[in-house]
């Protein structure tokens, strides 16, 4: 096999316009960026497909298959009336960068069974397909096909289907049974929905074996497809709002709130119905409850705090993380607070508001955790005057306006101050109609603050930051603090930053690479690199930009400054009052190009054989190609790097079952480097078992596989 390393340099493109210096000023506050939406390919190529079908089967990629058996019970009677869905193998692809990432099956059609219990599905293209039967009795378990019927542990297995008609995927259906029960809740206890999730235990871990979502207003339910086996059973109770749906209680039947481990299970036999596994949300006696009131340090009612407990040590099933268990009220005007429906763990105890007088602290005046005790509670503890004093913080008040002469349509402002490893950070919002803004309830601390808003007349996408000036850019606060005064002066030095650098790749400057202005996905402005590879791009107004080079002619692979993929993972570059930020440079990679061939010892060209690259510290960063009628085979737009190279032999025919690990002859790691204009290609000979020769001919001579 003759690896050759292709190399391309991007065309001078003398005849262009000269990009040297190029430079726009950019009005950023009028521009709408564009959103760039990730594709998802459905399919898979017919090239793959045949590697996978057996030899003895007529493989034509342009034509349509189709799938086709029988779905009986498990004493070999037809099941009428079943539901048959076939799922297609769908590459997933980031949306960045175009690479696949993954594999999913989506839904593409389904048929019914007949009286006898066959199925057909025609019109397929050249895809891998899995099935799925679902009855009408619900007795049935929905029923995946699987090469072997008596494994029900095994996953879904693949069809492949290339312009043939694949018959006998016949489905066993086995029997399975139900749990039904009711469901009620304590006064006062208001939700949206409640789900029913029924576990089992595998070494020590619970998996999810059926969930079901049910209204607020249904007082029973149902769950049906249950193997024979052994369940835990679990209520979740959410009530809905604009931004997500919140967890209100959790429990697991019988009566038991503390963790999955100790509820009481449920067994389960085929052709049964458990009846009777009942919930009353919220009556369990293992809730504990905690109340107090809040007072300021000015001896006034501390009314409308949040009080939230955060479990600290807790049993992670079935509520999937602390925040779902944590238990939150409000005060009332006297400061008077009650939490309820706690479980019996630890918990810290934290108290904070908006933008109000008092600072957020935790139980016992701490700032942070670490600062402060937990707070134990036991199976049916109930816990009073649990009673704390809000000091009243620092305020810094102060007006913003756009270049002295407007007030923003809408913004606010940031207080915020690190030391020591702690963040703390308090915002607000401008007065539309003033430009004034005050920061309440501020404890000690030097603080930066930072304004953002729209202005009116630059237009709705205008979104404008800044500072005060230079003499108070660190404000120090302390609890008697009452500071005036503090104005912002937004769009000062508008339009009058700048970022420039240079890219290169490993020879030098390289010309004509198109720069991209970004802010998150969508591109605002772009320029080109001149004869020197250097950009400039100016006119930017304060704020966060992310700069992305990419080839016009597609000779290197695009990125965002400092090589990043995406802007998800990519530095931004941080442009201030006119500053020029220098060196966003980029050093290009060049995508490389490898051809081989794949020959018989006899000398005839090894056809349909399958060759995998794969990069090693990149497992996802790995292609798949079938050698053509000449033994020849090509790889592109490689990254330079190590690679393992596999040729992979088709299918025999009597093996038609034989894994890709089974069916791999030969195995062999690759460098690709990176080429320079020194070296328009580069050769690498390999042959099988001998590692890298010198003065051989270009050829891996494969042993014939006899059957």
């Amino acid at each position: 096999m003759l690896l050759q390393q292709e190399n391309k340099k991007s065309p001078q493109n003398s005849g262009q316009t000269d990009y040297r210096h190029f430079r726009v000023r950019i009005l950023l506050s009028i521009v709408c960026s564009l959103l760039i939406s990730g594709l998802v390919a459905q399919g898979i190529g017919s090239s793959t497909i045949a590697a996978q079908l057996s030899p003895q089967q007529q493989i034509q990629p342009d034509a349509l298959g189709s799938i086709s058996g029988t779905v009986t019970d498990e004493a070999g009677n037809p099941i009428a009336g079943a539901t048959v869905e076939i799922l297609g193998r769908t590459f997933v692809y980031n949306d960045w960068d175009r690479d696949v990432y993954g594999i999913d099956y989506k839904l593409l059609t389904s048929t019914t069974t007949d009286a006898d219990g066959n199925y057909y599905i025609g019109a397929l293209s050249t895809n891998i397909y899995h099935i799925q039967a679902t009855a009408p009795d619900t007795f049935f378990i929905d029923t995946l096909w699987r090469k072997s019927a008596d494994d029900m542990t095994q996953e879904s297995a693949d069809i492949p289907v290339s312009g043939n008609d694949v018959a006998d995927i016949d489905i066993t259906m086995p029997l399975g049974g139900r749990i039904s029960g009711l469901l009620s809740t304590t006064e006062g206890l208001d939700f949206s929905y409640y789900s029913v999730n029924v576990y089992t235990a595998e070494d020590g871990y619970y998996h999810s074996a059926n969930r079901n979502q049910f209204p607020s207003d249904s007082n029973s339910y149902q769950t049906n497809n249950l193997p024979d086996g052994v369940y835990s059973v679990c209520t979740s109770a959410y009530q809905k709002n604009e931004r997500y749906d919140r967890l209100v209680v959790v429990e697991c039947y019988d009566d038991h709130i503390v963790g999955i481990q100790s509820a009481q299970t449920v067994s389960v036999t085929a052709e049964t119905v458990i009846p009777d596994v009942d919930f009353k949300l919220g009556a369990s006696r293992q809730y504990a409850q905690v109340s107090g009131t809040l007072i300021g340090n000015d001896g006034k009612p501390a009314a409308n705090v949040i009080v939230r407990a955060n479990p600290v040590e807790y049993n992670p099933y079935p509520a999937p993380n602390a925040d779902e268990l944590a238990g939150q009220t409000t005060t009332d005007s006297l400061g008077r607070y009650i939490l309820d429906r706690l479980g019996p763990y630890a918990y810290y105890l934290r108290f904070f508001t908006g933008n109000t007088l008092y600072v957020p602290q935790y139980l016992g005046g701490g700032l942070h955790p670490s600062e402060v005790s937990r707070l134990p509670l036991e199976e049916g503890t109930v816990l009073v005057n649990v009673d704390d004093q809000l000091n009243v913080g620092g305020q810094i008040s102060g007006k913003v306006t756009i270049q002295g002469t407007e007030f923003p349509t809408s913004g606010t402002v940031t207080a915020y101050f690190r030391e020591d490893g702690f963040y703390f950070s308090r915002r607000t919002n401008i007065d539309a109609a003033t430009g004034e803004y005050i920061l309440m309830g501020l404890p000690e601390g030097n603080y930066e603050l930072r304004a953002s808003g729209r202005s009116a007349s630059l237009g709705p996408y205008s979104y404008l930051s800044g500072q005060p000036a230079e003499a108070v850019m660190l404000i120090s606060i302390t609890l008697d603090s009452r500071i005036e005064g503090i104005d912002i002066s937004l769009a000062e030095a508008q339009f009058e930053g700048r970022i420039e650098g240079t890219v290169t790749d490993i020879d030098g400057p390289v010309y004509g690479i198109q720069v991209e202005l970004r802010r998150g996905a969508g591109s605002i402005f772009f320029t080109f690199t001149d004869e020197e590879g250097r950009y400039a791009i100016d006119g930017l107004d304060t704020g966060s930009y992310y700069i992305y080079f990419s080839d016009p002619s597609s000779n290197y692979f695009p990125q965002y400054y400092e090589g990043h993929d995406s802007n998800v993972s990519a530095s931004s570059i941080r442009v201030v009052d006119g500053e020029t930020v220098s060196g966003v440079d980029a050093a290009m990679v060049q995508k490389e190009t490898i051809r081989g061939t794949v020959l018989l010892n006899n000398g005839s060209s090894a056809a349909g054989y399958s060759v995998n690259i794969q990069r090693l510290d990149n497992s996802l960063e790995q292609r798949t190609t079938l050698t053509d009628g000449n033994g020849h085979f090509t790889f592109s737009e490689l990254r330079p790097g190590t690679y393992t190279v596999k040729v992979i032999e088709p299918y025999k025919d009597d093996e038609p079952n034989q894994s890709i690990e089974e069916r791999t002859v030969h195995t062999e790691t690759i460098q690709i480097d990176a080429a320079d204009s020194s070296a328009e290609i580069q050769s690498r000979v390999i042959q099988l078992g001998a590692g890298d020769l010198e003065n051989l001919e270009p050829i891996l001579y494969m042993p014939v596989m006899l059957n």
